[in-house]
């Protein structure tokens, strides 16, 4: 985020009526890893077809299987798929 996005982010952040709590719960969310930080520094990206995807994406994308029988009854799926 840029220094500009950020000066907005606070001056928003200030123009809220927040009580101590408040102030209290945002800092404890401020201080805390996001899943994207997490992610990425778990192991390095892949970048495929201009997206960047995670190994643990990559893992999920791996682990289905749709077996015909399951889906041959479901008439919304199989118009989309007929698109």
């Amino acid at each position: 985020m840029g220094t500009v996005s950020i000066n907005n982010l606070w001056n928003f952040i200030q123009g809220l009526s927040l009580t101590a709590g408040d102030r209290k719960w945002l800092a404890g969310k401020l201080l805390e890893p996001s899943n994207a930080d997490v992610a990425v520094s778990d192991e390095t990206t892949e970048n495929v077809g201009g997206y960047i995807i995670s190994p643990k994406r990559r893992k999920l994308m791996g682990s289905v299987t749709i077996d015909p029988k399951d889906i041959e009854s479901d008439e919304r799926l199989k118009y989309i798929l007929s698109k």
